[in-house]
């Protein structure tokens, strides 16, 4: 950790750092009276005004590590969706910058424990030797059948993730979104597949989950700093020794989820985050629910550019019902700062200069009325349109024509993707985008395809 002063917080990109939320229904279509977890929430909610009000500006997303539902079903992934657009609105960021990627929990088991085929597929996946994970998860996915198989327990997961443009799919393991920083490169995030193998018998001493060498090796590019965002921590992987220099090599900073404790740590040049849980089991020794924002921004130029990465690190206090700062982890402070080496880069736009850390986190602090609006068209176009019913997503298709006999049976999210593509290949883009507002209360007010044309 890095005793620095403080980036100018309006220069930073912000993030919510979440996981493990473990959204259940008791049962599918009742309110439960006895979830204690809603009040958690309920503070998380008021906890992240302050935090944010604290730092003055509205945050650009929020990244979700996993296990936004607790045994894979639609009603879960339902609720979940309906708190994180509260959550949007309280960052004040756009309700489709949300990055998430599959945990555990976001896969149903039942599936799992119905079919033979999956189970013996899950075992053949898991080699004796790690370093052959590659060959075989390869041949797996070139493999139409067994893919299909492997990637039905994750079905309710990606209809969930499509709205954030955020599936995996035996085409695309993983998801990348690009954000632009203060110096004019670029923050890319990418969401890997950690619960490919994820079942029942999940256990961090054999090592039994696989993630493969795909997910893990980003392109590198001296104007590009990558935030690899994963559920499970490598020391939950199989083929954790040839993943580890990759990553390290590749990715700056890596977020994970799953363990129900708070890590943070540099190492290699890299930083490593483990978010905690925001709904860890109350029957866990220790139980003290966690969550991050985090900051990111470039320092410098040149051959002197480094990644300043600002930490405010949430915990449930023993002493009040109620979230704080992790004065224990900052020594003595709420925030920490690390600093890390990029590579040599000429920035288009002049570095931001740094301000004097913040002192105490303040109860009350004016926020100007209006946040910043960063809006991707395609991200926003996609979670308005899976935003709206089933069938009038089909009406819209059908009345510009973009339905085709093949298009039958597939998934949602598919469907989008082959909708999406056929309206661009056929310049209609600002058409869509108007029969899309036109079905939704709270319409936008530029069309941003029709500025284009």
């Amino acid at each position: 950790m890095a005793n620095l002063e403080s980036a100018d917080k309006s220069s930073q990109r912000w993030f919510l750092q979440l996981s493990d939320i473990h959204f259940r229904k008791v049962k599918a279509d009742d309110y439960d009276p006895y979830d204690l977890d809603a009040d958690l929430r309920d503070q998380l909610e008021l906890d992240v005004q302050r935090v944010r009000e604290h730092i003055g500006v509205a945050f650009y997303g929020i990244i979700l590590s996993g296990d936004a539902a607790f045994a894979g079903r639609g009603p879960e992934f339902d609720d979940a969706l309906v708190w994180l657009r509260k959550l949007s609105g309280l960052c004040r960021c756009e309700p489709e910058n949300v990055y998430c990627v599959p945990g555990n929990h976001d896969v149903d088991r039942l599936i799992y424990e119905k079919s033979v085929n999956l189970r013996n597929l899950h075992n053949t996946l898991r080699p004796a030797q790690p370093e052959n994970v590659d060959a075989i998860l390869g041949e797996a996915l070139r493999d139409s059948e067994a893919a299909q198989g492997l990637f039905r327990p994750l079905e309710q997961y990606n209809r969930f993730a499509a709205r954030f443009s955020c599936t995996t799919t035996p085409d695309a393991l993983v998801w990348e979104h690009r954000v632009r920083l203060n110096d004019g490169s670029m923050l890319v995030l990418r969401g890997a597949n950690s619960a490919l193998v994820s079942d029942s018998g999940d256990d961090n001493k054999t090592r039994r989950l696989i993630l493969g060498s795909h997910q893990a090796t980003a392109r590198e590019r001296p104007e590009e700093v990558v935030v690899f965002v994963c559920h499970h921590p490598l020391d939950w992987l199989l083929d954790y020794d040839q993943l580890t220099p990759i990553l390290n090599g590749r990715s700056r900073v890596q977020l994970f989820g799953h363990k129900h404790r708070q890590i943070i740590n540099e190492t290699d040049g890299c930083l490593r985050i483990v978010a905690g849980a925001i709904h860890p089991d109350r029957r866990e020794p220790n139980w003290r629910p966690r969550y991050n924002c985090l900051g990111f921004s470039v320092l410098g130029s040149g051959n002197e550019r480094r990644l300043i990465v600002d930490i405010y690190p949430r915990v449930w206090s023993n002493d009040q019902p109620k979230f704080v700062a992790d004065y224990e982890r900052c020594e003595g402070r709420q925030n920490c700062q690390y600093s890390l080496k990029l590579p040599e880069w000429k920035a288009t736009v002049e570095a931001e200069t740094p301000a004097a850390a913040v002192s105490e986190l303040p109860v009350a602090k004016t926020l100007p009325t209006t946040g910043v609006v960063h809006m991707d068209p395609g991200r926003t176009l996609t979670y308005r349109f899976l935003s709206l019913p089933h069938i009038v997503r089909l009406e819209i298709a059908q009345q510009m024509a973009l339905m085709r006999e093949e298009d039958e049976g597939i998934l949602d999210a598919k469907l989008f993707e082959r909708i999406l593509a056929r309206a661009s290949n056929g310049n209609r883009l600002a058409e869509l985008w108007d029969l899309v507002e036109a079905r939704h209360d709270d319409k936008s007010p530029t069309n941003p395809y029709a500025q284009r044309t």
